[in-house]
């Protein structure tokens, strides 16, 4: 069963959006305290632009996630290159 965490953790990080992913998640949860402190009508526009970015970066997060996954994929599946040892 290691596969099937191993597995599950890399789609865990490109559902996350990996590193990005946890930047914009961080965003979002300080977009939802200040709401909490300030107010809703206080803070209306710069929410929807944090939100905006928020989101940007979240989306760009999960695109380059799984466009390294996919690289890992490739590169697991091609033959080892050839070297004088093996022709």
């Amino acid at each position: 069963m290691p596969n099937l965490s191993e597995k599950l953790l890399r789609w865990g990080r490109v559902v996350i959006g990996g590193p990005l992913g946890l930047l914009a998640w961080s965003i979002s949860g300080f977009s939802a305290v200040a709401i909490l402190i300030w107010g809703l009508s206080t803070v209306a526009i710069p929410l929807i632009m944090l939100k905006t970015a928020s989101w940007g970066i979240w989306g760009f997060g999960v695109f380059r996630e799984s466009r390294m996954r996919l690289k890992e994929a490739e590169n697991a599946k091609l033959p080892p290159p050839p070297t004088e040892d093996n022709p």
